[in-house]
């Protein structure tokens, strides 16, 4: 038993099998478990595998016969590799090499597929309301016991009352979007953009059951050949599954069961993907959501969530004394001020959403003078008026923009409820000959022919006089 008791002490997995005594036997006898350092929420099973029948503390002798439930796994299953059983139930270590830790962690293993497996009723179950657990009246026997994180006891007694330390924590889960160098949890992108997650699983030794959900909101497009593990390789160490997931969520990654076993320490796996913002993404004061949940052990989960935000511009084109609205202006809008990289749109319910692949360069009034721009991101752009309507100047220069979270300006001023008015100059009417130039003409020809005939007149009486 000494060289049970030292090999328990170090075992590297969610479980630990340990055994009850009692200075004097009495077949009445009970014990209990008291779990310490519990992660509370979690769930705590304890199954008695082996009956104590008698001992001699003493000189570290021990009788066990096995229970029902696992006389077939000791007998026909992997049990038998470990641990033999006689005709009349009594089980005995199969050898010495049988207790080293490497076969015992084994055995725990096997004893665990076993118990799912054939849907092996747990002789206690205790939910951890705070950081302690106890179980009570439970016969003397040698016990595994496990939890939906997995958890790591440690072997403190083989007396009536027996005390355990899960040295475990909850796994826990980092979600950001990376940005060159920088890690967020919220950013601003164009329609059109690619958005880089990445995810840090912090798993625990002993883990269970670990599978990553991620639901992307409608605005998002996951772009299912992004995704890659470091260090793991892809159908071997995880699977990636996107259909028929009944939770809704947009994709899983499911760790296998032979990788987590492998994990002898706290280790930090790290996930990227990619998803692009569409055209379904909704604007300015919402956001389109990225939410991940690490579903560990049998229910338990951690949930981080990101953030993407787009913006959008109103356009309103008046005449210059805002009395009448200005169909024909046709503009485009550009990240730069040259106008030589031009956004491409694609018109959907009146709007015009951004769309690297759209047909639509240049935007047309119509009666209402009004348009709006969807898909926006958080940076500076350039509004172009291309061709002025009938009748009106066209605007001299660019208008530059400047949109952000809070509010789309115009140089200094913030425009309200984002939206630009561009008001344009008329033209005017030149004289023409059907006008009033006509009549100077009439009037400048009477002036002069009045003049002649006064200088006829008078060179006429001069001439007589003499």
């Amino acid at each position: 038993m000494k060289a049970l008791k030292k090999a328990m002490s170090v075992l590297v997995s969610l479980l630990m099998i340990f055994t009850f005594a009692l200075p004097a036997f009495a077949d009445s006898a009970t014990a209990s478990i008291t779990i310490n350092n519990a992660v509370q929420g979690e769930t705590y099973k304890a199954y008695k595998l082996l009956d104590l029948e008698s001992y001699d503390a003493s000189n570290d002798l021990y009788v066990y016969k096995v229970t029902t439930d696992w006389k077939d796994f000791f007998q026909n299953g992997e049990g038998k590799n470990y641990i033999t059983v006689d005709s009349q139930d009594y089980a005995a270590w199969k050898n010495t090499a049988s207790k080293d830790d490497a076969n015992l962690k084994a055995l725990i293993d096997a004893a665990l597929a076993y118990a799912e497996d054939k849907n092996i009723t747990p002789t206690a179950t205790q939910t951890a309301a705070n950081t302690s657990v106890k179980f009570d009246n439970l016969g003397l026997g040698y016990y595994l016991v496990n939890s939906s994180v997995g958890t790591l006891c440690e072997l403190k007694t083989v007396d009536q009352t027996l005390t355990i330390v899960d040295k475990n924590k909850k796994p826990d889960v980092d979600k950001n979007i990376v940005e060159g160098a920088n890690r967020v949890t919220n950013n601003d992108v164009q329609i059109g953009d690619t958005v880089n997650y990445e995810v840090i699983v912090h798993a625990k030794k002993g883990a269970k059951n670990y599978v990553l959900h991620d639901t992307m909101s409608k605005g998002l497009t996951f772009n299912k050949t992004s995704v890659a593990i470091e260090g793991l390789t892809a159908g071997t160490d995880y699977t990636l599954v996107t259909d028929g997931l009944l939770d809704g969520c947009t994709f899983e990654i499911q760790f296998s069961d032979n990788y987590l076993k492998s994990l002898t320490g706290d280790t930090d796996i790290k996930v990227i993907y990619t998803a692009t913002l569409n055209e379904n993404a909704v604007v300015k004061t919402d956001a389109n959501t990225n939410k991940i949940v690490l579903k560990y052990g049998d229910q338990s989960t951690v949930e981080k969530e990101t953030k993407t935000y787009t913006y959008r511009l109103t356009v309103v084109k008046k005449n210059a004394d805002e009395t009448k609205m200005l169909k024909g202006a046709i503009f485009k809008l550009s990240t730069d001020e040259a106008g030589n990289h031009p956004l491409k749109f694609t018109e959907k319910s009146g709007q015009y959403v951004v769309d690297p692949n759209g047909a639509i360069e240049t935007i047309t009034t119509t009666d209402s003078g009004t348009f709006t721009i969807v898909g926006l991101d958080a940076k500076e752009y350039y509004l172009t008026e291309t061709v002025a309507p009938a009748g009106y100047n066209k605007l001299a220069d660019p208008i530059k923009l400047v949109v952000s979270k809070d509010n789309v300006k115009k140089g200094n001023e913030i425009l309200p409820n984002d939206t630009l008015t561009v008001k344009n100059q008329s033209g005017t009417l030149l004289p023409g000959t059907g006008g009033i130039g006509t009549t100077i003409f009439y009037v400048i020809g009477g002036l002069l022919m009045a003049a002649a005939a006064v200088l006829l007149i008078t060179k006429k009486r001069m001439n007589s006089d003499k």
